[in-house]
């Protein structure tokens, strides 16, 4: 990989949107669902300490992290709110796919 310091920062929002997506869908379920979407979230802040360590090498100051969805996770939460967890699922592992 290039070391590319502007680039880590596309790389640290798009894992921080990850979790707080995986946060806000296990507020939509419960049990073993629930858990699952946490560790799933607490896999994506462990990837963000990644890259924070890779700006702060490059000297590259840290951007806060957001404090609410990006509107198209927000409307994939929506959804799983009003149809179920189920309904969104393929959605959710396409973009993890492309991410």
């Amino acid at each position: 990989m290039q070391r590319d310091p502007h680039r880590f920062l596309t790389y640290l929002q798009a894992e921080r949107n990850a979790s707080l997506l995986y946060r806000a869908l296990a507020d939509t379920v419960v049990g073993d669902r629930r858990e699952a979407f946490l560790e799933l979230a607490d896999i994506e802040e462990k990837h963000s300490a990644h890259w924070i360590d890779k700006l702060t090498e490059a000297g590259i100051p840290i951007p806060a992290p957001p404090t609410e969805l990006d509107p198209e996770d927000a409307a994939l939460v929506a959804r799983a709110r009003a149809a179920g967890i189920d309904e969104i699922l393929d959605t959710l592992e396409a973009t993890e796919a492309a991410a």
